[in-house]
């Protein structure tokens, strides 16, 4: 703050490094625009980002919200309606700007491996991937605390099932770094038989290319994240969300995502009706997300730029 003197200091999300953020814009007297702003489960969950964005809301000055409902939220919470903009999610700014680059890229260099993934995902994946190039993919993430240990074992038993009962059927799941993700997930997979083992693909956490890949090549994702819900939407792909509650039920009530919570009978069940209902299945492809129109971030600084 000292080095730069910002006019304004922009924070995104519900991390606690943007919660750091905006304190640190509110203690040098910058005033704080917030990114993202209003989403809001209305409990605990998630922890510690339902305080976080609570918090950085009593902070900032310009609020960012991605829909009418994250406004509608703020309202409720005594934010003045003039210093409120709908302007979308820069998460489908940077699933877009991405998807174009890769297939650019993809068509002035293509793949020697037909599942046209190597140059961009880890070479363990693209084998795996090339490997069962006619397959149907689910990409699987979990990392949140409330699913730690019993939970996030429970995900990992409904891929099991579901690789049982659907033979043309991998999983890719790039595993969370903190050990207490993959200390739960690798002895229910390890435990597989081998047919079964040999169709999953645990690997480290990717980069954001590699992610949006596997994002278009997958039949659907399950996943606790709420950035994947918003990119899985940009690119026309089926949620089914590993939470009780989301922050993004915009998605829930369109259409393009079920709530499946941990229940491992709830989660086979849904996964189940998207690998067998043909019907059901385009029905959750969403011609066009709830979270913006792909154009956020100039949203955002049309705005700023027409402050005094």
């Amino acid at each position: 703050m000292d080095e730069t003197q910002p006019d304004v200091v922009l924070v995104q999300g519900d991390t606690t490094s943007a919660l750091v953020g905006a304190l640190s814009g509110y203690y040098n007297d910058k005033p704080v625009a917030h990114i993202e702003a209003g989403l809001r489960t209305g409990t605990r969950e998630p922890f510690p980002e339902e305080k976080n964005r609570e918090l950085i809301a009593r902070l900032a000055h310009w609020h960012f919200a991605p829909t009418a409902r994250t406004r509608d939220n703020l309202l409720r919470e005594g934010i003045a309606d003039a210093c409120i903009s709908v302007v979308g999610n820069t998460v489908i700014d940077a699933a877009r700007w991405t998807q174009e680059r890769l297939q650019t890229n993809a068509s002035s260099a293509p793949s020697v491996l037909s599942s046209g993934l190597s140059s961009v995902v880890p070479a363990m994946v693209a084998e795996f991937l090339d490997q069962q190039i006619n397959q149907r993919l689910l990409l699987v993430t979990a990392h949140r605390r409330e699913n730690w240990g019993d939970p996030i074992r429970n995900i990992a038993t409904a891929i099991g099932q579901l690789l049982a009962a659907h033979g043309d059927l991998i999983v890719v799941w790039p595993l969370h770094p903190n050990p207490a993700v993959s200390q739960a997930v690798r002895p229910v997979i390890d435990a597989l038989p081998d047919d079964l083992r040999q169709r999953v693909c645990l690997t480290e956490p990717m980069d954001y290319p590699a992610l949006i890949s596997l994002l278009q090549r997958c039949y659907f994702t399950l996943t606790d994240s709420g950035g994947i819900q918003e990119e899985a939407s940009a690119l026309r792909r089926p949620v089914l969300i590993a939470r009780d509650s989301t922050e993004r039920q915009e998605l829930v009530e369109a259409g393009g995502a079920v709530l499946v919570g941990t229940d491992i009978r709830r989660m086979v069940t849904e996964a189940a009706r998207l690998l067998r209902d043909d019907g059901a299945y385009r029905s959750m492809q969403l011609e066009s997300s709830p979270f913006g129109d792909g154009h956020t971030a100039q949203h955002i600084a049309d705005r700023l730029c027409t402050v005094d």
